[in-house]
């Protein structure tokens, strides 16, 4: 059973709150040794959960008490301690379940950002793991932590905060480890790092370039692309190439690829290191060996081509499979132009094309041959490797699941349930259900906990390790106790705005007295400062596929503004927009400063103009634009929104001070504009921008030089302005 304080329960449940979620408490059951039940449910406007929790009630507020949590949400998990160990992380803390005794025990609390937790990555043999302590909203230290022992290291600091994953990689063996720091790559090993050996990090420097510019292999090294160059290193030599790296060079040379690698590139080595794939800028997929070259390069034998897929991509991973040698298939995440959402195999080419619609999850099983994923959120199927459903396991809404030998962990809303294969011919199996996600309904029966789960009411008895076990009880005569001969429960309305309602305990005798059980329940909260999104659409649509991703999956209501330019050169990215269900205004049709005095836009040209991008927009997608516009590059003056206005629009004031459309050009003519990576200008906005203002972002890259845009972090954007008080409100409530 995991215990946790009342504040930081509290602090939990209120962070794990999104767009629109409320908590409420129901199925309150007291005992006779005044041990309370209770469920904790949060509903957003998308989904519902519950957990259960268990606290002793005394004469006065528990807030300084502890609170059981009984039941185990499976958010994610991970492998540790050589795959014996079971690891599942939510957002109210890390869980451990042993393979060999079944015990579940809670480790540590669990940093939470708009209900996400940060990712981590634990080492092969399962006995480390990095990740990235928050320091300030978007920075944070590298830190490397000793799961046996618990001790913790510093890599790095100043990170950037990312939600997908930690920069860092793992030698097969665990033994090394490589990081990210300040654009380059550098080595540890724990071990050393363990003994506080201390070695100058300017030694231990590997090249310049982000993490996804090396891989490691199963030949106890690793390949690496600086510039055009493809490097290889031996594990073993890494130290002694450090000290002598200006005599001996970076690394042993294995030949040139035809361009230079860059950091929106992606870099995958099949496990012999005999060959690798390249995404070049998230576009064109390259297949090269490295055992055989043509002049110095690497010899390619294959290309994939993205722009040739049906939709934007919007997220891909490479599975090498094993056969004679090991093959890449590819897995995509595709947005369709009526932004829906398409998972596509690829093997090789487009010889082999296999369609799978509603899928996500895509997994190579342990034999290195089969491939998992789960379709229509309540089925695992099982690929053959031809690609043909072999075996399809049914649940009910699966939330994660992770493959260990020939076990298949699989979490659902209201279960996790371990699966045995006996093999993976003819996929015999058993299964048992080892712990509850989520609870409806609990009471006690006699001394037993007796938990209510999923669309059928399961019963669930708690056992000792802190797993559950089914049961079954005759429930028509039982009914919740909300009183002993101490005190009496019930719930009722609460002044704070994140709580639909509170706990109250009643005292029956002694001192007769009233009281919430949780203070913070009715601590008023003020309401949250409102904040507007425009989406830039003008040069370029690099962007849009995430921003409306993201925006689905999280409720955050943005406003596209659409430029001529780019409904004229982005028809599929504006039909994506159209049928996405955001709201989308006019950014005239075409791109020119309003302002300019050489360019004298009367009144006629800009009703003009705003007519044409209407009648632009409508042939494109058979769709009308909102009567929302903002000049371009938000030059406007009184008399251009008047002009607007005569025309039927509203117009729409951004906060500009910090934009990710300023370049490293820009700043050198003006110093006064300031030219900021995505996370710098994360803070700074969020440091600057006033309650009900618009936050620009714009939908692509734009003509000179920038370090990144806002687009490629648009989930951290939205997670720091939820943390920091911020409500995302759709633009036209905005306009003043």
């Amino acid at each position: 059973m995991i215990k946790k304080g009342v504040l930081e329960f509290f602090l939990f449940i209120f962070f794990t709150l999104s767009c629109g979620a409320q908590i409420s408490f129901n199925s309150l059951d007291v005992n006779s040794s005044d041990e309370l039940l209770f469920t904790v449910t949060k509903k957003t406007c998308d989904a519902e959960c519950s957990a259960l929790f268990k606290t002793t009630i005394q004469k006065n507020s528990t807030d300084q008490n502890q609170v059981e949590l009984l039941t185990c949400y499976p958010k994610e998990f991970a492998l540790t301690q050589n795959n014996s160990v079971l690891q599942i992380r939510n957002t109210f803390g890390t869980f451990l379940y042993n393979y060999n005794n079944g015990n579940f025990i809670r480790t540590q609390s669990e940093k939470t950002n708009f209900g996400n937790i940060l990712p981590v990555s634990i080492s092969p043999d399962g006995n480390w793991k990095c990740y990235i302590e928050k320091t300030k909203n978007n920075y944070g230290s590298i830190v490397l932590k000793n799961l046996s022992t618990n001790k913790e290291y510093i890599l790095s600091e100043k990170t950037p905060v990312s939600f997908e994953a930690v920069p860092v990689k793992w030698s097969p063996d665990s033994s090394v480890l490589v990081y990210e720091k300040n654009n380059s790559i550098y080595f540890c090993n724990p071990q050393t790092v363990e003994k506080n050996i201390l070695i100058p990090e300017s030694f231990k420097k590997i090249c310049n370039g982000k993490i996804n510019s090396i891989n490691f292999t199963n030949q106890k090294g690793f390949i690496f692309i600086d510039g055009d160059i493809v490097y290889s290193v031996r594990q073993n030599e890494l130290f002694t190439r450090a000290l002598f790296s200006k005599v001996v060079g970076k690394g042993t040379i294995e030949g040139r690829i035809p361009f230079n690698f860059s950091n929106d590139d992606d870099f995958f080595v099949d496990p012999n290191g005999d060959s690798f794939v390249l995404v070049k800028d998230k576009k064109v997929a390259y297949h090269f060996s490295l055992l055989t070259k043509n002049n110095g390069y690497c010899r390619q034998l294959n290309l994939l081509n993205f722009v040739n897929l049906v939709g934007t991509v919007l997220d891909y991973n490479i599975f090498w499979k094993k056969e004679s040698d090991y093959f890449p298939a590819y897995c995509f995440k595709i947005l369709k132009n009526d932004s829906s959402i398409e998972s596509q195999i690829i093997e090789g080419d487009y010889r082999n094309v296999k369609i799978f619609n509603n899928c996500k999850n895509f997994n190579l099983l342990p034999d290195g041959i089969h491939f998992s994923f789960v379709k229509d959120s309540d089925k695992i199927c099982i690929l053959s490797p031809d690609f043909k459903v072999v075996k399809e396991l049914s649940f009910h809404k699966i939330i994660s699941y992770i493959w260990n030998k020939k076990v298949l962990i699989v979490g659902t809303e209201s279960e996790i349930i371990r699966i045995d294969f006996k093999n993976f011919d003819t996929f015999e199996s058993s299964e048992k259900v080892i712990m509850i996600s989520g609870c409806k309904e609990s009471f006690w029966d006699n001394e037993k906990i007796i938990a209510l789960c999923g669309s059928n009411n399961k019963q669930y008895a708690l056992n000792q390790n802190g797993s559950w076990s089914p049961i079954e009880l005759d429930l028509q005569q039982k009914n919740h106790s909300v009183q002993n001969q101490t005190f009496r429960v019930f719930t009722s309305s609460c002044p704070n705005r994140n709580y639909s309602n509170a706990i109250f305990v009643r005292v029956l005798n002694g001192k007769i007295n009233t009281f919430p059980l949780f203070a913070i329940t009715q601590k008023e909260v003020k309401n949250p400062k409102r904040i507007g999104i425009a989406v830039e659409c003008m040069e370029n649509a690099e962007g849009i596929a995430n921003i409306i991703s993201v925006s689905k999956d999280y409720n955050i209501p943005v406003t596209f503004f659409l430029n001529g330019e780019f409904i004229r050169r982005y028809p599929r990215e504006t039909n994506q927009i159209a049928s996405s269900g955001f709201a989308a205004g006019s950014l005239f049709f075409t791109l020119c400063d309003l302002t300019d005095p050489e360019l004298n836009a009367d009144s006629d040209f800009i009703k003009r103009g705003l007519a044409r991008n209407e009648d632009e927009y409508f042939l494109a997608t058979g769709k009308e634009l909102e009567l929302l516009w903002h000049a371009p590059f938000y030059h406007q003056s009184r008399q251009i929104i008047q002009d607007g206005e005569e025309a039927g629009y509203k117009y729409v004031k951004a906060f500009t001070a910090y934009s990710d459309r300023i370049t490293s050009q820009k700043q050198l003519e003006n110093p006064q504009y300031l030219c900021l990576d995505s996370h710098r200008l994360i803070d700074a906005t969020i440091q600057s921008v006033q309650n009900e203002e618009i936050i620009s972002v714009t939908a692509g890259k734009v003509p000179g030089t920038r370090p990144d845009y806002l687009y490629q972090n648009f989930l951290e954007l939205i997670c720091t302005l939820i943390e920091s008080g911020f409500e995302i409100v759709p633009v036209s409530q905005l306009i003043k």
